[in-house]
Parts: C-alpha cells; sequence; structure tokens
C-alpha cells in the first residue's frame, strides 16, 4: 500500500492510527479527524478491502511551533464547556418545570440535553468501505462529567495531564447553566415561593439546582445510591463506546443518551454529575438560598459529590475485569 501525504495540512491534525486486528487485512491505514482526500491517497494492492474490526489507538499531533497543541487543548476545553452547559441547562430547566409546573415529560430534559452536549462537544466521522461503517468520534470534549473523565483516565488511559482542564471546563459551564437557568426561571421561583428561596419544606425550590433528599434518608443511604447510580451509568457507557463490541456503530449518542433515561426513570433523582450538584448549590446559594444549600440534610453535598467519583471508578473496574480487559473507546483520548 503506498501512502501519499501533504505532511503540512497532516501536522495540524489530530492523527488515528488504525491497526488491523483481523489475519485478512494485509495493512494499517491511517484516519484523520476530518475530510483528508485532498490530503492523503491510499493505493491498496490488487484492490484488497479494508474491513472488520479496526483498533483505535491515539497520536497526538504534531507541530513544528506548538500552535497546534496549544489550539487543540483550547478547543476542548472550549468543547467540555459549551458541552456541560447545553446538558446542565437543559437539566435545570428540566428540574424547573418539574417542581414549579409538575411537567411529566421533565424526566426527558436531561437526557435531551446529553444528547445535545454529546453533539456540540464530539466531533463524529464516518467511515465506509464497500458494505462496512466504522464511527470514530474524534474527541474534543464529550465527558461532560468529572466523574466520567477521572473514571476514564483511570481505565481508558485518557492522559492524566488533560484531567484538571476537562474538569475546569466542566465546573464552569455547570456554574453559569445554574446562573442562566436561575435568570430564566427568576420570576416563576418568585411567584411559586413567594421569594423566600427555600431550601427544604413543601415549597421548596432548592432541588431545581442539585438534588436535596428527603429526610428519612441517612447520608450512608445516600452514598450507596449514588454510587451504585454512576456505577450503572458508566458501565452502560463503557459497553456503548468500546470498539470491540461494535453495537452502537454510529449510535453512540444516541446509545448513551437512551442509558442515561434509563437510569434516571429506574433509580429517580440522584446526583450522578457531580459539577452539576455542586456548581448548583453555589449559585443557588450567592443568589438567595444561603449556606443551607451544603448544610441541609447533614452536609448531603459531600455525598453527592464524592460518591458519583467512586461509582464511575468501579463502573469501569468491573468492565475492565468481566467484560473487556484491553478495551479501546470510540471516545478517544
Amino acid at each position: 500500500m503506498t501512502v501519499h501525504m501533504d505532511m503540512e495540512r497532516v501536522a495540524d491534525m489530530e492523527v488515528q492510527y488504525v491497526q488491523p486486528i483481523e489475519q485478512n487485512i494485509q495493512q494499517p491505514m491511517l484516519k484523520f479527524a476530518q475530510p483528508v482526500a485532498s490530503v492523503i491517497n491510499i493505493d491498496t494492492p490488487n484492490g484488497a478491502e479494508i474491513k472488520d474490526s479496526l483498533l483505535v489507538t491515539t497520536v497526538e499531533p504534531q507541530s513544528h511551533h506548538g500552535w497546534s497543541r496549544l489550539e487543540t487543548a483550547r478547543n476542548q476545553v472550549c468543547a467540555e464547556f459549551i458541552g456541560t452547559f447545553l446538558l446542565m441547562f437543559f437539566s435545570y430547566a428540566g428540574n424547573a418545570q418539574s417542581i414549579l409546573y409538575k411537567s411529566p415529560f421533565a424526566i426527558l430534559a436531561a437526557p435531551l440535553g446529553l444528547a445535545a452536549g454529546l453533539y456540540v462537544s464530539g466531533g463524529v466521522s464516518f467511515f465506509s468501505s464497500n458494505d462496512s461503517s466504522y464511527l470514530l468520534l474524534f474527541q474534543k470534549g464529550g465527558h461532560l462529567n468529572p466523574a466520567i473523565t477521572v473514571s476514564f483516565a483511570i481505565h481508558r488511559k485518557f492522559p492524566w495531564r488533560k484531567v484538571p482542564r476537562y474538569i475546569g471546563a466542566q465546573l464552569l459551564g455547570a456554574f453559569f447553566a445554574a446562573l442562566f437557568a436561575f435568570l430564566y426561571y427568576w420570576p416563576d421561583i418568585n411567584h411559586y415561593d413567594q421569594g423566600l428561596h427555600r431550601v427544604t419544606g413543601e415549597l421548596a425550590t432548592a432541588g431545581i439546582f442539585a438534588f436535596n433528599p428527603p429526610g428519612y434518608y441517612s447520608n450512608l443511604a445516600g452514598f450507596f445510591k449514588e454510587v451504585l447510580n454512576d456505577l450503572v451509568f458508566l458501565l452502560g457507557i463503557y459497553g456503548i463506546t468500546d470498539v470491540k463490541n461494535g453495537q452502537a456503530n454510529g449510535y453512540v449518542v444516541l446509545g448513551v443518551s437512551f442509558h442515561f433515561l434509563a437510569v434516571l426513570v429506574c433509580f429517580g433523582g440522584n446526583a450522578i454529575n457531580p459539577a452539576g450538584d455542586f456548581c448548583g448549590r453555589a449559585v443557588a446559594a450567592m443568589v438567595g438560598y444561603g449556606s443551607e444549600m451544603f448544610s441541609a440534610n447533614n452536609c448531603y453535598f459531600w455525598i453527592t459529590f464524592t460518591g458519583p467519583f467512586l461509582g464511575a471508578a468501579l463502573g469501569g473496574l468491573l468492565y475492565r475485569l468481566f467484560i473487556h480487559p484491553k478495551a479501546e473507546s470510540v471516545v478517544m483520548k
């Protein structure tokens, strides 16, 4: 196989090295995170077909002046910020619809927000060869949740050096989402709770911004629920995004969103996303709910902040132990 490449243009791209793992594939090939028809020409001997399973790993973009790496980091931060903003703005708005108007469709808000956030923050590209199609989700972002980022760093070789900027972008996205949600529903909240901004009680509206459990919950029971919810959520994500499964193939966003909806329907209200819960509490405390956002229910906020990280890490561990020990994700590093 002969490959002709314009190296100056390739230097500004994120390159995917695709290594064949089936015996009937004779040559490796390169894929890129954008159309490359004018950049790369591949000649295969005897019209050999490229098909079957592909093992995808990441090669960092090279640049002589460093601007390409800086631009990639900027894009990743922006993608995480915008994607998390969409996810959490939909989530807060859905909570508002449920509490203020008793909407029966409010539970759909968070999964739809997740789908919007994933489509905005991750680039989706399809490669077709004859009847075979392979989905490659080229990661400019798309975690939208600090627990997922840390879990991928532990189990999917996501670079630890990227973790701080991803989590920072997620926290900022969630913070501004909570702030905009409050501004949008401010008149409705004041009308509902008569401007008292209650954290607990019959007319409490703090649930718009953070999960506050019923009074009979103990912290131990709440922690168990948070861990289990994220464990189940991450098990599904690992399975859906595993390229060796091949089941999602083009429907990763749809699959993750429906899985998220199933978790919400079956297990009810829980934080799941520590950035959304913590930033929602911070904004609510700033706009009039006060420190009770953190002290209510025996300082329950630390449950919703730590539980998801442990659950996400355990979900990845179980998948590695019992399903695919060396699984690679279509959500790339």
